[in-house]
């Protein structure tokens, strides 16, 4: 007892949860710079992906199979091909090859053409020729349906200078040509309804570029170098004798001012099936 080299045994309790200052000074710093560079780098990659890129432009032409170089127009059909009417035939262009149709080979009834329409329910191109009628190429069975003027027919096309192809609301055509108005085609029963100065003495000019049926109760018709109109359909199975006069929205393009003028006339366009206001 009297040891003065005697030392009393002491036990030490460590606490495992216990962490050093300096170490969470360090943890917390790390944290920190993670999050800044996570930050930095989401910043540099919206930046580069809104940064604008050179667009690049192929060109497509004869070199690569194209039937011409003038284009006149182009649709897509339901299955997603491209198709481009030209001057000198039809083409359909599958992603990496052109495949051409012309007069010659029995695929259209005339190489000049002006528009073409993909039918997005049939395989069917609707074809506007300059001088050759309105085709209706299946690119499925690959047959060919030629609409041309013929004199013992009244229902038939009334020219076969076709300038444009239209969906009308009800599922048929709106058709415009160059020297005879416009005409109303009747796909189930294949007959064509005529709108001209001789059946509507109101209409402006019978030299129509462009129509179209914007689904919600307008016509509008573009003709060349004059104004063009806004119909709007009416009610259906009116009879000739029940119809009425209402106003026809007509536009022109003033060159020197710039502006857009309207011009309001009381005019109307009817059928048996389907009046016109």
């Amino acid at each position: 007892m009297g040891n003065k080299d005697f030392i009393p045994k002491i036990d030490v309790a460590f606490n495992s949860r216990t962490v050093s200052p300096v170490l969470t000074s360090k943890n917390h710093i790390r944290t920190k710079c993670r999050r800044v560079c996570i930050l930095f780098i989401i910043a540099v990659f919206i930046s580069v992906m809104s940064y604008p890129h050179p667009q690049t432009i192929s060109r497509l032409g004869i070199e690569q199979g194209l039937s011409s170089n003038y284009i006149v127009n182009i649709t897509q059909d339901k299955d997603g091909f491209m198709w481009f009417a030209s001057e000198e035939g039809l083409n359909k262009f599958d992603g990496t090859r052109f495949i051409n149709y012309y007069k010659h080979t029995n695929s259209i009834s005339a190489n000049e053409l002006n528009c073409i329409y993909a039918d997005p329910v049939e395989p069917v191109i609707w074809i506007a020729t300059q001088r050759g009628g309105l085709n209706a190429y299946n690119y499925e069975k690959n047959t060919l349906r030629v609409y041309q003027h013929d004199d013992a027919m009244p229902h038939s096309i009334i020219t076969n200078d076709v300038t444009a192809i239209a969906p009308s609301a009800d599922g048929n055509l709106w058709i415009s040509t160059y020297h005879r108005g416009f005409e109303y085609f009747d796909r189930e029963s294949e007959t064509f309804t005529h709108f001209n100065m001789s059946s509507f003495p109101e209409l402006q000019s019978e030299n129509i570029w462009s129509i179209l049926d914007d689904h919600n109760g307008n016509l509008y018709i573009g003709h060349v170098r004059r104004r063009h109109k806004r119909l709007r359909p009416g009610q259906k199975n009116r009879s000739l004798q029940q119809r009425k006069r209402k106003p026809l929205a007509q536009f022109r393009y003033d060159r020197l001012s710039g502006l857009e003028k309207r011009y309001m006339d009381r005019c109307l366009l009817r059928r048996n099936k389907f009046l016109q206001l």
